[in-house]
Order: structure tokens, then sequence, then C-alpha cells
């Protein structure tokens, strides 16, 4: 018995050193995982630089993110596709405003001709917050959006979302 209980000893410091295989298995895992996924997204921009892609392709930015009542919002609409893209219709750039269920607000009209703007080309626009109307835009958060196609007809869209904060004039 005295030997049995020596043996039991020994098996016990000899396990305690060791690290389960299932744990060693999860942390081998999940450093190969990290690692993985660091070399796929260093690539991506960390600093909001515009990434230009093969195709039709549109961005769209505002100078921030929220706006006081009244102030004007100002826009710029990048084509970060490598083939030109044209703007049909009545809306000027393809600008529309809505809110955020859908409803539409404002439609940029087409007071001179926009377009077409060529690969890496951009433009500036500014939304006074108004409705098609012309009366004011209330608070809330809309969401901007510009539309244009290919001379192939591909589509390219483009939306980004702002908010007005304060009273309407």
């Amino acid at each position: 018995m005295a030997h049995e209980g020596r043996r039991g000893r020994r098996r016990r410091r000899g396990r305690a050193g060791l690290i389960p295989p299932g744990l060693a298995v999860a942390v081998a895992a999940g450093v190969a995982a990290a690692a993985a996924l660091g070399l796929a997204l260093s690539p991506l921009p960390r600093d909001g630089a515009t990434v230009y892609v093969e195709g039709p392709s549109l961005s769209l930015a505002s100078e921030r993110p929220a706006y006081g009542a009244g102030e004007a919002v100002l826009l710029t609409l990048t084509n970060t596709g490598s083939v030109e893209i044209h703007f049909g219709g009545a809306s000027h750039y393809g600008l529309s405003v809505s809110r955020l269920d859908g409803a539409p607000v404002y439609g940029a009209p087409a007071r001179e001709a926009s377009g077409p703007l060529g690969p890496r080309e951009a433009v500036e626009i500014a939304w006074g917050q108004v409705r098609q109307d012309g009366t004011a835009a209330h608070p809330g958060t809309y969401r901007i959006s510009s539309e244009g196609a290919s001379a192939d007809g591909e589509a390219a869209r483009a939306s980004i979302t702002v908010d007005i904060h304060g009273r309407a004039h």
C-alpha cells in the first residue's frame, strides 16, 4: 500500500505541470485565427482613406456626421471606380435625401448638367437642409444617396446618414 501511495503522488506531480491537450489546441487555433485575421485586415484603410475598385463605384462623404439646423450639409461625391459614371434624371448627380423610413425629403434639381464623373473624379455638393417644397427640414437623421450608372448600364450607388440637431428655421 505504501508503494501505491507513492505512485499516486508521482502521477499527480507529473500531471500538474502539463497543459491539457484540449486547451493547447484551442490556444493554438486562437493564435492562428488572430494572425490570419490580422493579415486579412491589414490592407484595409484605417484613416478613412478612399478605396478605388474596378468597375462602377461611387463614394459619398460628408464633412462631419452631424449638423446644426440650417447649416449646409457639405458632401463630396467621388467616382471610386475605373469607369465613367453617368447621372440621369432630373436630380443633380443623382442626389436624393430621405428620412430613415424611406420617405423622400429632397431631390437636388439638375440646374446644370451633372456628370459624367470620370474615374477618381470628385465633386462637392451642398444640401441646404430644405425639403422639396422649400421649407426647412426638421431635426432628425437623414439618408443622403447618389445613384448613377456606367455606360454599360451597371448601377453605382452610395449613401450616408447625417444627423440634423436643433430647431428648424
